[in-house]
């Protein structure tokens, strides 16, 4: 089952990271699309605003060609002497006419104008015509408002029709407004980049992120099997020295000492087996936060002399030297119940690994203070943790190494639960090792008890 679970996720997994990779090479190329085509797009937009000159030179002779002919639809039945300069104000940027009749020719000046000649416009009027000579104002007005993104530049003393006044040398493109269409351009071209970058991180981000959790949760079902497994032989191993035990003494006839003897031993066992539902059932609690301590002012000195004292015998009869140095009286506030349980977890850690690691072996236990904090270290001289194991060791079910070769018992719940419990109490619990082979040294900071605080 585990490992048909673990080959479903490496497989999801794997089509994750495939789908990933194509997204983002499809994002990698259109950065690079836009990236590439951005010189060609700037030659467009620039053949674009060339366009525009040549259309401004085709819509003044269109504009020209209708200016005419309104002004001969309206002026034609006009006479000559009513041809002044009131009469001229409607048309824009005139300079002056001359009026020819079959008396002779008379000028209309414009007194107030001092513009440049570019063009002259002939209109006919009842009894001759008049010749109007208009000035650049009025192709300038004509342009700007038709063509903002092109410039006039006039040539003065032009004596041609008006409707071509105009050449393609006087129109210019505006610079600026040139320069902002291709400003324009290149930062979109950077908003492309940006976002498309923005994404590709995000997307590496979420898949790393995705990854990760994939492989967390294959790690916690292999803690799981590795716990399932454990807790089976730390089940089954002392339920099968009970019940041997048990039918020795039934079975046999038994001197009062060897009968004393099995019934101590049938008596740690089963010692041993409600510890272990002790540490299943107070996982279950703290892993749903439910636990709050009931906290009782202590002294932590006393206590942990009697936590110590129930290890001793057993470290003695592994071969560990057990070595202690206790600062007296120092005052906490605990949960008697799950400090020992804590503490204990961690006191039975040191022994079973020391132990597997030769005879003579030391283990020592120490308490100390530091302003406002109850330190207690637990160092040892066993099998220690590699770098990446240290990481891992206070998490739910972790055990280094497989479950069917490990030479130490146990569920992978002691440490998990002495951290919950110590930080529960507003503490913390702190594990380094120089590396394997080289012991491991446990400390637990406890908040002290202030004497001034409490009569507060």
């Amino acid at each position: 089952m585990n490992r048909k679970t673990t080959t479903q996720t490496r497989r999801i997994a794997a089509i994750f990271w495939v789908m990933t990779a194509l997204f983002v090479a499809q994002m990698g190329w259109w950065i690079i699309f836009q990236i590439s085509h951005v010189a060609g797009d700037i030659s467009v937009l620039e053949r674009s605003l060339e366009l525009q000159r040549y259309r401004a030179l085709e819509g003044w002779r269109q504009h020209a060609g209708r200016l005419e002919d309104s002004l001969r639809v309206a002026w034609v039945r006009i006479p000559s002497a009513a041809f002044n300069e009131s009469l001229l104000d409607a048309m824009p940027a005139w300079s002056e006419a001359e009026v020819e009749t079959p008396e002779g020719r008379r000028v209309v000046p414009k007194h107030d104008s001092a513009e440049a000649i570019i063009g002259r416009l002939e209109i006919p009027l009842a009894d001759g015509k008049a010749i109007i000579v208009m000035g650049p104002r009025i192709v300038a007005d004509w342009i700007t408002r038709e063509f903002p993104q092109v410039r006039y530049r006039p040539v003065l003393r032009s004596v041609r029709p008006l409707d071509a006044a105009l050449t393609i040398d006087q129109l210019t493109i505006d610079p600026v407004a040139e320069q902002r269409v291709l400003d324009g351009r290149k930062k979109r071209v950077r908003m492309f980049v940006w976002e498309g970058s923005f994404f590709i991180v995000l997307i590496v981000l979420g898949a790393v992120a995705i990854h990760r959790a994939l492989r967390q949760s294959v790690e916690f079902e292999r803690r799981q099997q590795n716990f399932l497994a454990a807790v089976t032989h730390e089940l089954k191993s002392p339920l099968a020295s009970i019940r041997l035990f048990s039918e020795t003494v039934s079975a046999r006839e038994l001197s009062d000492a060897k009968r004393r003897e099995f019934m101590d031993k049938i008596t740690g066992d089963a010692i041993r087996l409600e510890e272990m539902v002790d540490d299943v059932l107070d996982a279950a609690v703290l892993s749903r936060q439910s636990y709050h301590p009931q906290l009782v002012t202590t002294n932590l000195s006393v206590d942990l002399h009697a936590y110590t004292e129930l290890y001793r015998a057993r470290a003695e009869r592994a071969g560990l030297r057990w070595e202690t140095a206790i600062r007296p009286d120092v005052m906490v506030r605990t949960d008697y119940r799950h400090m020992r349980r804590a503490i204990g977890a961690v006191l039975d850690n040191a022994i079973k690994y020391t132990q597997h690691a030769g005879t003579g072996k030391i283990v020592r236990i120490g308490l100390t203070t530091a302003p406002a904090e109850a330190i207690i270290a637990v160092t040892d001289e066993g099998i220690g943790l590699s770098p990446a194991d240290q990481r891992h060791v206070f998490e739910r079910f972790f055990r280094s190494g497989d479950e069917l070769t490990r030479r130490v018992t146990g569920s992978g719940l002691g440490l998990y639960l002495a951290r919950e419990i110590i930080e529960a109490h507003g503490g913390r619990i702190l594990l380094t090792s120089k590396g394997q082979g080289r012991g491991a040294v446990v400390e637990i900071r406890l908040p002290l008890h202030q004497e001034t605080d409490a009569k507060a």
